[in-house]
């Protein structure tokens, strides 16, 4: 189920991210990272999980909700790898700039034109 909204209700929200994947699937300790939050939250009142359309996105929101009583996963295009805002080097602290800046290098100029949107969305 794709939602555009990913959970309109107020509400506390908890993020994690994907357990271990190879190739695009969890791998056998992947799956128990995935189990772990679920344990953790065993006794928080859950009413869904929602994921990015990633599969193994979707393979750690089902172990996760499997775990707190069969809590129902949901695929949220919102909450896909975006980036919401591209700093200049001159907003970054000088000892992680170059860092920072590499670890994005990858962002496409397409992406950065597009990243805000969505985040924008998911916020409103």
């Amino acid at each position: 189920m794709t939602s555009a909204r990913c959970g309109s209700k107020p509400g506390v929200r908890s993020l994690a991210r994907h357990g271990e994947a190879a190739d695009g699937k969890l791998t056998e300790k992947g799956k128990e990272q995935a189990r772990l939050p679920g344990r953790r939250l065993m006794n928080v009142p859950l009413t869904a999980v929602h994921h990015n359309p990633l599969r193994r996105a979707g393979e750690t929101a089902q172990l996760v909700g499997r775990e707190p009583d069969g809590i129902p996963a949901h695929e949220c295009e919102l909450a896909g790898d975006y980036v919401p805002y591209f700093p200049a080097r001159s907003e970054l602290p000088e000892d992680n700039a170059d860092f920072l800046l590499g670890w994005l290098s990858d962002v496409t100029p397409e992406e950065r034109e597009q990243g805000p949107e969505p985040a924008r969305r998911a916020l409103d």
